[in-house]
């Protein structure tokens, strides 16, 4: 059994005893979530390739025999990284439950910790984000598939098409044996990084190849000259351009009777698909860390919006809030490749919906683009200081206003943006009784993730408040 053809909507359940699982199963339903109970280990095991998460308990898999699991997770294929959610009794002995928790970590790797009894809009999150990082692993083995069967099919193109100069831009070589005189086509030079009409003989060949693919060269093709088979090597070159050049060198032998003559094949320029690679290779590396961050930003969100709510309602009214804020700020990033946003989309997201064109919302500033790691804090700072001015400030009031400005200090090295947030003409402004999500997002994750110097002044007549954060290069992305 393999987990590459799963259902990553639904959610299979290892928990004992059977009440536990009946209300993990209960409070799945009640979010909208499939579920499947299993009865025993073998059960989850067999299940686990038909889902997309699994939730496990403590004393359902204490001192268990993970062999099975482990072997399963351990065989999946690169794209794959099968989500657990594994629940700890808070009760006990803390040392036991940290090792079962790192044995589980060890053994089946994706595992989120949750203590039990847990928080149900707080567990649903959680498994709503681990079967949504799923879908994003299948998504990501379509496009690996799709890429694959396209490579297939253009090496497939080649098989019908090689040793054909005609099938564009293949160069032509000829190496007579035992003398090792080379004949060379223009455009197998060209593909080699060299001239069309420069002179080249085989010590010119190997030359510029390097040393480790030169001797890659001659052992494929002594053992192709031996085999009576063809053979394909890929070489990095060295041209003396100082830029990194790739070739592929492909051959066949001649034959007299059963002695060889000669090799015969064709040279190819595949520096950009070595480039195209590279920036796939790249681009993976880069999904899994940005979908690592944004879990990492989810999960701060509900403790830090847990730690703040009086009720449920006033939690899941703030936390969506916060979500939605956080999701309108990665829409601008990915329409930008998630290089960069600029501060006028970022406050437009958050304020457009009170600018009624009575000059309620007052913008001023230059055209600047910020990096993705300076965008998320302040894009979410944003959002608490429209959602505090909506509420107590300036925007309660029908006659009050915000403005916003700022400006860059370019003489200074980095240059300095200075922002400034003031409401005009709203309710009386007094100093709150106890520090919010919103004043701790702004007095330290602005200061440090931006390194942001932060000051909040509660005037009677308005709120205002000044950040000032130094401008990275056009090459740096700040944390992100």
């Amino acid at each position: 059994m393999t987990l590459d053809d799963p259902n990553p909507e639904a959610v299979a359940i290892l928990a004992s005893p059977a009440g536990e699982a009946a209300l993990i199963a209960d409070t799945l339903s009640q979010a909208g979530l499939a579920s499947v109970t299993c009865a025993d280990l073998g059960c989850l095991v067999s299940r686990i390739a038909r889902s997309g998460l699994a939730v496990l308990t403590g004393p359902a898999i204490d001192s268990a025999d993970l062999y099975d699991l482990s072997t399963l997770v351990s065989a999946q294929p690169d794209w794959s990284d099968f989500p657990f959610i594994l629940l700890t009794s808070a009760a006990g002995d803390e040392a036991a439950r940290d090792t079962e928790a790192e044995r589980l970590i060890r053994l089946l790797g994706n595992v989120t910790v949750l203590e039990w009894p847990f928080h149900p809009m707080t567990f649903v999150s959680i498994v709503r984000t681990g079967l949504a990082s799923r879908r994003r692993q299948y998504q990501l083995r379509d496009r690996m598939e799709a890429l694959e069967r396209s490579r297939a099919a253009i090496a497939e193109g080649e098989e019908r098409l090689k040793f054909a100069v005609a099938a564009g831009r293949l160069g032509l070589w000829e190496l007579s044996l035992p003398d090792h005189r080379l004949l060379a086509s223009p455009l197998c030079k060209a593909n080699l990084g060299l001239p069309a009409d420069a002179p080249l003989d085989y010590e010119g060949l190997l030359a510029i190849i390097e040393p480790e693919d030169r001797e890659r060269l001659l052992r494929a093709a002594q053992a192709a000259i031996e085999s009576r088979a063809d053979y394909a090597v890929e070489c990095r070159l060295s041209t003396g351009s100082g830029l990194p050049r790739w070739a592929e060198i492909r051959g066949r032998a001649t034959y007299d009777g059963d002695r060889p003559t000669g090799l015969v094949g064709l040279c190819l320029d595949i520096t950009e698909r070595k480039d195209a690679e590279d920036r796939q290779h790249l681009l993976i590396r880069e999904l899994h860390h940005r979908v690592k961050n944004t879990l990492s930003t989810v999960q701060a969100i509900v403790g830090a919006t847990a730690r703040g709510a009086t009720s449920i309602d006033q939690f899941y009214h703030d936390f969506t809030g916060r979500i939605i804020s956080l999701a309108n700020t990665h829409t601008i990033l990915t329409e930008e490749y998630w290089q960069k946003a600029s501060i006028h989309e970022l406050l437009a997201k958050e304020l457009d919906l009170y600018d009624n064109g009575s000059a309620r919302v007052r913008v001023s500033g230059p055209v600047l683009e910020l990096p993705s790691g300076y965008a998320v804090p302040l894009g979410m700072a944003f959002h608490e200081l429209t959602t505090n001015a909506a509420k107590y400030g300036a925007l309660a009031h029908g006659q009050g206003y915000v403005a916003v400005d700022w400006t860059v200090q370019a003489e200074t090295e980095p240059a300095r943006v200075h922002l400034a947030w003031t409401e005009h003409d709203g309710p009386p402004v007094a100093p709150p009784t106890r520090q919010g999500f919103g004043t701790r997002l702004l007095q330290r994750i602005l200061t440090a993730q931006m390194s942001a110097e932060v000051g909040i002044d509660y005037d009677p007549g308005g709120l205002r408040v000044s950040v000032t954060f130094p401008l990275p290069d056009a090459g740096q992305g700040g944390a992100a």
